[in-house]
């Protein structure tokens, strides 16, 4: 809101339709008081007139012209209210980007940045405005009070229609003996519906004359009561009103009626609202690598209890919504999601940020976060929008449990392509340190893994030495360790026990493009600083029972349940493969294969 006040460039984009209470007649009456006639001729300003006094340039001829000619009032708005409304904010006005302006006739260098990697829509501020009456707010309510307890179908029916209701199916019965006060002997005669609708019609129509004087409509506290209950606002349009009066059967009341909604003389509507919000969310988008096994990428609540302190999308989200406004809100999207105790490490796994209600413009926010761009200087207009301030501001913040990289402005249409539409269709590495008991790994399990993918893939061309396969795997060149890999292979998953709970019972067919196999001995004598959060697992079991696995596999595959089967609801498993017991230790994503966002180079690292 303190930015919408300064003298900032902006565009202004006014919603419809704009929300007029009760009647119409409120706006016209506004428009009149505001036109030059009424200006000149009264010191009393109207609601818009105490905002601002810009140049009025309409009279009251013109807003009679627009009546005459049955000009819908949401036109008439347009053309005299939205542009009043511009002025005071100096803001040029614009209906769409797509039909009545195009951006690049109100583009200039403070307002909009010449690059397609974001959505310049960015930098629109929509206006919704609201009006109401308040001198005759008290007469329509007792109007809606009398109508709720019309005991006449068609009435009830428009009621709830006009709020989108659904209507139950039986009527409550009226308690006919104590409000009409019917004798034992009259009850049969009310059994028919036709002689209770016109006795009640006729009664009713008793107790509006002999009402209360003082009311203008009726007295809503003297009618029969159904037990229909309105909500408690309700808005009218004359359209609705009209298609009302040919239902009601009460002469008195569509008199009065009448006689209200035919008025010339009702007071002016006044502004009840004015939200300011903008048009679309601006997207940021990066990789994070997280590097704790005590994570979950989103907050962790069951129930009301936290089950840990914190989550990825919090330690990036929270310290820099405070710099984008007091009001703006994060939507965290992410290239699929890792267990709470798995790392993400390599590049890391792509994200987007929805950002709104945010109150810089995309201008200002390059300026202050860009490491590569500057906005003085004519520069490619796909050329990445970077925010790498702002994201060393992130790293900063973290505790050394998440970094995130690649941080830039990027279009909606980008973040829902890479992160929904791809999102099954990239492959994603892992690695993991993995237990066998009774021995651990040797080359006869090795050798019915190699007869299992050569029977089910006909050959197997992705094997390296297959006539010399033993464990441990022989070392090639000046490699450290061994590799030994074996694969494609097609597996079908059952969900697994653990996430039953929560994600709907399917049979999943995935596709395992390589398994390697390393000794755990020889990659951690290695020395290879990205095996040492391995080193602690030999404590608790012993080294030979250890293997390192890696494996390159198609998105949404349950690693952990490849591993040891799942109580056989995946098929097949290195366990049912081996005919062993396996287990999996710890699990580490180290690729995501999917090429988005734009990897930067950060001179702040270098």
């Amino acid at each position: 809101m303190v930015h919408i006040l300064q003298p900032i460039k902006m565009l202004l984009q006014v919603t419809e339709p704009i929300n007029i209470i009760l009647r119409e007649q409120f706006l016209w009456d506004e428009l009149i008081c505001m036109s030059i006639d009424h200006v000149n001729n009264t010191s009393n300003s109207s609601t818009i007139e105490k905002l601002n006094n810009p140049q009025i340039t309409f009279t009251k001829d013109d807003i009679n012209a627009l009546r005459s000619y049955a000009i819908p009032v949401k036109t008439a708005w347009k053309w005299i209210v939205d542009e009043k409304l511009s002025s005071l904010l100096k803001a040029p006005l614009i209906y769409s980007l797509r039909n009545d302006t195009e951006l690049k006739l109100i583009k200039t260098n403070e307002l909009i940045v010449n690059n397609s990697n974001y959505d310049q829509e960015s930098n629109i501020i929509c206006i919704t405005v609201e009006f109401a009456n308040f001198f005759i707010q008290s007469d329509y309510n007792e109007f809606l009070s009398y109508l709720e307890r019309s005991p006449l179908n068609a009435i009830r029916s428009w009621l709830v229609r006009s709020k989108s209701i659904k209507i139950p199916r039986k009527r409550s019965r009226f308690h006919y003996e104590k409000e009409l006060n019917m004798n034992p002997s009259e009850k049969e005669l009310f059994k028919d519906e036709k002689v209770i609708e016109e006795l009640t019609t006729k009664t009713l129509s008793s107790q509006t004359f002999n009402s209360n004087v003082n009311s203008s409509i009726c007295n809503p506290y003297s009618v029969i009561n159904i037990g229909y209950t309105l909500p408690k606002s309700f808005h009218f349009s004359r359209g609705l009103l009209t298609e009302l009066i040919p239902l009601l059967k009460d002469v008195c009341l569509q008199s009065n009626y009448l006689r209200k909604i035919s008025s010339s003389n009702c007071s002016p509507a006044f502004i009840t609202s004015l939200e300011i919000v903008r048009s679309v969310p601006l997207y940021l988008a990066g990789r994070y690598v997280k590097l704790s096994r005590r994570l979950s990428q989103s907050p962790w609540i069951i129930g009301s209890q936290r089950k840990l302190d914190s989550s990825v999308e919090e330690l990036i989200t929270q310290p820099i919504l405070p710099r984008f406004g007091a009001n703006a809100q994060s939507c965290f999207i992410t290239s699929g999601r890792e267990d709470v105790d798995v790392r993400c490490l390599g590049l890391g796994r792509p994200f987007a940020i929805e950002l709104s209600n945010y109150e810089l413009l995309p201008s200002q926010i390059i300026q202050r976060w860009s490491v590569n761009n500057n906005l003085d200087v004519e520069c490619n207009e796909d050329e990445p929008l970077d925010l790498l301030k702002l994201a060393s501001f992130i790293n900063s913040t973290t505790q050394g449990r998440v970094f995130i990289r690649d941080l830039q402005l990027v279009s909606s249409k980008s973040a829902t392509a890479a992160l929904k539409l791809g999102e099954m269709h990239k492959a994603k590495c892992y690695r993991a340190v993995c237990w066998c008991p009774q021995g651990g790994i040797n080359t006869e399990l090795l050798m019915k893994m190699l007869q299992y993918t050569t029977l089910l893939n006909r050959t197997n061309e992705n094997i390296d030495h297959v006539n010399t396969i033993h464990w441990p795997p022989n070392k090639i060149n000046s490699i450290k360790y061994g590799k030994i890999y074996f694969g494609p292979l097609d597996i079908h998953q059952l969900t697994p026990i653990r996430v039953l709970h929560r994600r709907p019972l399917l049979n999943r067919k995935r596709t395992i493009y390589h398994l390697c196999f390393m000794s755990y001995v020889e990659t951690i004598g290695a020395n290879i600083f990205e095996f040492d959060d391995f080193k602690s697992w030999s404590k608790l079991y012993p080294e030979d029972e250890l293997f390192i696995l890696e494996i390159r596999c198609e998105a949404g595959t349950y690693v952990k349940e490849l591993v040891h089967g799942d109580l056989g609801r995946c098929n097949p498993s290195l366990a049912s493969i081996f005919g062993r017991q396996l287990d999996i230790l710890a699990l580490d994503v180290i690729g995501v294969e999917l090429d988005w966002p734009t990897r930067l180079k950060d001179p702040i690292l270098n």
